[in-house]
């Protein structure tokens, strides 16, 4: 499978490190701003690599995007990332995914919904986390002894708006032994 990933930092690096070591044998081609960045990855990885940003037609051309089954798009940059996701449906990508920082781009309604666009995954960092750390309140015995101290409850879905940030400090003083159970 061929994958463009746009972007070369700690991001497009783990992904790019998984897809080479993987048995499937992906073709995986980099672009990036910043040439030292592209020089490190060539050194460590089986990639192609190509300098400019992600959002250039002319690059996206360069890359054979034509070619690619997913494009993932991970710069700094939410212009460049959204850009991309958007011109890859016309060269008949099938898959792409979007690194979306700022929450003001994510919009909820249907003028402005980048997977109404063809944006498969928009991925924003902070609303993962809280979905995460949800979750994770979520699972029974996943409370840690520290909650004892605060209050017993046996669903947390009903805990009022301070306690996404309350309730996680708790489990972790609990689990270092700060909070006596």
């Amino acid at each position: 499978m061929r994958i463009l990933i746009m972007g070369a930092g700690n991001a497009g690096l783990q992904l790019a490190q998984r897809l080479c070591l993987c048995e499937e044998k992906h073709s995986v081609v980099m672009m990036d701003t910043d040439p030292k960045v592209l020089i490190q990855a060539e050194a460590k990885l089986d990639v192609l690599t190509l300098c400019g940003p992600g959002s250039s037609p002319q690059l996206l051309a360069e890359a054979q995007v034509k070619n690619c089954h997913l494009v993932s798009a991970v710069t700094n940059r939410n212009g460049v990332n959204i850009l991309a996701c958007l011109y890859a449906p016309a060269a008949g990508v099938p898959r792409k995914v979007a690194h979306v920082s700022s929450p003001e781009c994510i919009h909820m309604d249907d003028l402005y919904d980048l997977s109404a666009r063809g944006v498969d995954l928009v991925i924003n960092q902070k609303r993962e986390s809280a979905h995460e750390i949800f979750n994770t309140l979520q699972m029974p015995g996943n409370t840690g002894p520290g909650l004892s101290a605060v209050e017993a409850a046996q669903n947390y879905a009903a805990v009022p708006m301070t306690g996404p940030i309350i309730l996680p400090l708790c489990m972790l003083l609990g689990r270092l032994n700060c909070i006596p159970s």
